[in-house]
């Protein structure tokens, strides 16, 4: 994207701006959580320069607002999630008090100025969407279809249509939430492993769920490419480098391999709030000692991906990440490599400003928007308490903090925002509702992805076939690539995509319509050989649109009832593609899941070529992995035949590849909890022939060791008895510290063995067993909780004779050896436990004195 000289400048003396205002306030560590008014707390939002904020709605027409939508008769729709925390127990979280209110503008000048209860007496409602006539609200364990047919602001249809959205027990962040109309015409959610279809009809209409895989905790959005983003509290971004969908038929849905594919800008996480943030969920440990600030992300929430069009160009597909702890929504953007690949970034990095931030200690933004008149919006849901009760519970840090500074005190208020840029005029906002389908389809070349989007969606849910020529002329010569875009996903959702037109659209100038009219076109590949050939004449030279040619064509691998001519034929294009983007590893990733069960083809047709050991690593490593994971012992076993095979200067990388395979702890070290070897009645040659080739290879048997922990046999660790983790340094000075503390002081309960004491009716134990056990194993946390204080109460449905008594007068050393000794011994071999987490833990939870019990640790 290129920008003239003057805009740069202007971006630049913006953002300088930004500096100077936001660093010019003078951080007050400990504020005063008293509410403002919404006038008073509108002041002291800080934003760059050259931009202004507005206050759209506020208290008493909105309260505890945590989502909204624009329906099809302009108005805006405001989700109230009016029962969340109200005190500092959660006290009726489940009362049907929640509501969606319907507000208007009824003058044009953006502020909302008249309201109606559009639907009351919800549960937990957290998310919406608008469709002809009416809106979906979810609101676990259902969505209802919601309509006004008499004019009065009030819904007096209201049908429940879905009731598996989510459960409605259990903590409110963790529940399923998005209800986001994706360009492939699904609905997306988070939180979630499934995506929705909803078809109207006259009975409110019908959804229909499909598998997808488990995506983020709040908040999703996309891009106008169609690519998704999710987050979780603390991560900004789960790395999507590419459309994870494509696992599940790949049966790869909890595949980890992807971990590495989030390109996060160094200190990306590191947070600027402006005002002191005391009340922090991980204690003192979160916030910085000199000023009180939040560290990092905590809790993100609501990010977007900005598609309007009244932020100035340079606004355009930026990433807006709330940050309710820290008072502050950050501006950031993706950059794209030369490999297609996305790298996330903090435009102010330098200056350590947030380009939206207050000084009102109350101010807590939880979602942002691209409205349909081109603006930012920002909900602030306004209250004291943001964490949810799991985390206030008494005793600990922040509840401390919550009654220390009053925070319960404030509830049932809440502001939404609107910020635009200096001289460019907001939109109108339409009333979709009233459009023709010729309006809808003008609009799918639209500036504003928000109006794309939803005409997308009515023209898809309307079914009208009417408008399939001007859609066909619209995918062929619109001079706008969003409506060439669009235009051709409505066609695939009224079943109007066929092999002529994507024929031609796979050869579009623009990148982002061919990489999404080859996505458009699997099922023809799935088909007819002759479309695989239309793809083979790509230019799969450029990265995004390999990546996408090697995910489809994946498919023919990974679904049933497809021909075998159509599975050699993609496997063979493949082949082919990647082998032009050997240094690409989030292509890598997608050959991983594209060839899955067929990795050895990929090395064979890879080494084949004779590529530089350093161009191909990336891809021995990853196809190693799935094979030494697919627990499949025969192919364990030839791939110690290839490595004999292949040419001598692979060999180290093969090797290495086996040891990088291995599941490793947080510290990097082998996970022998989640590794299982493969057993043979004898050692395998081709070990020993690798072994005698280690002997003289310096490179070879710096791996060698490690990488056989794949293979045992008779007499080898790991074939009768569990292979031990191998500790060192520190940790082992633990461990043997550990056991003489534990054969001094626990052995009387839980036996020498680990096994435990047999009391005197000699059939009960006196306390559990430690070898194998959930809690020993298990988080960290949880062993550590239980030592310091104690536990109680029966344990896997049994009553222990003995007390499990509190430990934590002990210091936080003696604690790490202890725990760090019990989850390495018997054969446990969990990660050691280091006297900071045991330090974090005891902050945490300081002012405990009573013993857990089984159902407080779960």
């Amino acid at each position: 994207m290129k920008f003239s000289l003057l805009a740069k400048f202007m971006a630049f003396t913006a953002l300088s701006h930004l500096c100077i205002a936001q660093s010019a306030n003078r951080i007050n560590p400990d504020p005063d959580a008293t509410p403002l008014s919404p006038q008073e707390s509108h002041k002291l939002i800080k934003v760059p320069e050259g931009f202004q904020i507005d206050l759209v709605a506020a208290e008493p027409m909105v309260n505890e607002p945590i989502a909204m939508a624009w329906g099809g008769d302009g108005a805006l729709y405001v989700v109230e999630l009016r029962g969340y925390m109200q005190d500092a127990d959660h006290t009726g979280a489940q009362d049907p008090v929640g509501q969606v209110v319907r507000l208007v503008d009824t003058n044009g000048d953006g502020i909302m100025d008249k309201q109606s209860v559009f639907v009351d007496k919800l549960v937990e409602p957290r998310t919406i969407a608008a469709v002809k006539g009416g809106m979906l609200i979810g609101a676990p364990p259902e969505i209802f279809f919601c309509q006004d047919t008499t004019g009065d602001g009030v819904a007096d249809v209201r049908k429940s249509i879905y009731d598996k959205f989510a459960k409605r027990s259990g903590n409110v962040e963790h529940k399923i939430n998005g209800l986001m109309w994706g360009l492939d015409n699904y609905m997306y959610n988070a939180k979630s492993a499934e995506k929705f279809t909803y078809t109207p009809d006259k009975d409110g209409g019908k959804i229909t769920s499909h598998r997808s895989v488990f995506r983020g905790q709040w908040g999703i959005t996309q891009d106008s490419e169609g690519n998704l983003y999710s987050t979780g509290n603390t991560n900004p971004w789960y790395g999507e480098q590419f459309r994870l969908d494509y696992l599940e038929p790949a049966g790869l849905s909890n595949a980890n391999f992807l971990k590495g594919l989030e390109m996060v800008e160094s200190n990306f996480k590191e947070v600027y709030p402006i005002v002191g943030t005391p009340d922090v969920q991980g204690g003192k440990g979160a916030i910085r000692p000199e000023n009180n600030t939040l560290k990092n992300f905590t809790a993100i929430g609501g990010q977007l991906i900005f598609r309007g069009d009244k932020l100035g160009e340079e606004m355009k597909e930026s990433y807006w990440i709330p940050e309710p702890v820290g008072r502050l929504v950050r501006h950031a953007k993706f950059v794209e490599d030369e490999q297609g690949n996305r790298r996330l970034t903090n435009p102010n990095k330098d200056q350590k400003v947030e380009f939206i931030a207050s000084t009102d200690a109350n101010f807590r933004p939880v979602h942002a928007y691209t409205g349909p008149d081109g603006c930012l919006y920002i909900v602030d849901m306004y209250r004291g308490i943001i964490q949810d009760g799991n985390w206030v519970k008494p005793g600990s840090y922040l509840r401390n903090e919550v009654e220390r500074r009053k925070l319960q005190n404030n509830i049932q208020r809440g502001r939404i925002y609107r910020i635009s840029k200096k001289g460019l005029k907001p939109g109108a906002v339409p009333k979709l509702d009233e459009f023709s389908s010729t309006q809808l389809v003008e609009a799918l070349a639209h500036p504003n992805g928000w109006w794309r989007d939803e005409a997308q969606k009515r023209l898809v849910l309307a079914q009208d076939t009417s408008v399939v020529a001007s859609l066909k002329e619209m995918v062929l010569n619109s001079t706008s690539h969003y409506g060439r875009l669009h235009a051709m996903w409505t066609l695939h959702g009224l079943g109007q995509w066929n092999a002529e037109l994507a024929k031609q659209a796979i050869k579009d100038k623009h990148i982002s319509v061919q990489v999404n009219a080859v996505r458009a076109s699997e099922s023809l590949m799935q088909k007819d050989t002759t479309f695989i050939e239309e793809i083979g004449k790509l230019d799969n030279s450029k990265p995004k649109l390999a990546k996408q040619i090697v995910l489809s064509l994946g498919l023919c691998n990974s679904l049933k009832d497809i021909a075998q001519e159509n599975r050699e034929a993609a496997s063979h294009l493949i082949s082919q593609t990647i082998m032009k983007h050997l240094d690409n590893r989030v292509l890598a990733a997608c050959t991983m899941t594209a060839m899955k069960d067929k990795e050895e083809l990929v090395l064979k047709n890879l080494l084949a070529q004779n590529p530089d050991v350093k161009h191909a690593k990336e891809w021995i490593n990853g196809m190693t992995r799935m094979i030494l994971i697919s627990k499949n012992k025969q192919r364990a076993l030839r791939y110690l035949d290839s490595i004999l095979a292949n040419d001598k200067k692979y060999q180290p990388a093969m090797i290495q590849a086996m040891e990088k395979a291995l599941p490793l702890t947080r510290k990097g070290e082998i996970d022998y909890t989640k590794h299982e070897a493969y057993k043979f009645t004898e050692k395998p040659a081709a070990i020993t022939k690798i072994e005698a080739l280690a002997k003289n290879h310096k490179a070879l048997n710096a791996f060698i060791n490690e990488a056989l922990y794949w293979y045992t046999w008779p007499g080898q660790p790991g074939y009768d008895k569990p292979r031990l983790a191998v500790l060192k340094g520190k940790d082992k000075q633990r461990f043997d510290k550990g056991k003489i503390i534990y054969d001094s002081l626990c052995y009387a309960c839980h036996g020498k063995d680990g096994m435990g004491i047999t009391g005197t009716d000699g059939k009960s134990l006196l306390a559990p067993a430690l070898v194998n056990n959930p809690r020993v194993k298990g988080h960290q946390n949880t062993l550590i909780k239980i030592l310091l204080h104690g536990m109680t109460g029966p344990i896997d449905g049994k009553t222990y004779s003995g007390l499990m008594a509190p430990m934590g007068s002990n210091d936080d050393e003696w604690m790490s050896s202890i725990t760090t000794y019990i989850r390495n011994e018997w054969g446990n071999g969990a990660s050691a436990i280091q006297a900071r987490q045991i330090q974090k833990i005891r902050s945490s939870y300081g002012s405990r004195s009573k013993p857990w019990t089984q159902k407080e640790l779960e």
